[in-house]
């Protein structure tokens, strides 16, 4: 299995659980990107998803 598999695997198992909480999931694809030794500089874009991720969300709860 590849890098990128196993980067995709991790992120669907912590997004899976944060989920279920209705966490965004920042620091759990933060610490998966770290641990595979990947630069800042392409993390924060993943900051960005989030933070719309969890606010589409925050509107869908809004709007109910």
């Amino acid at each position: 299995m590849t890098v990128e598999w196993l980067l995709a695997v991790a992120f669907c198992v912590a997004a899976m659980f944060y989920a279920s909480v209705g966490h965004g999931g920042a620091s759990a694809y933060l610490a998966v990107m770290a641990f595979a030794g990947l630069i800042p500089e392409v993390m924060r874009p993943a900051l960005a998803l989030v933070l719309l991720a969890a606010t589409v969300k925050f509107g869908s709860l809004v709007l109910r």
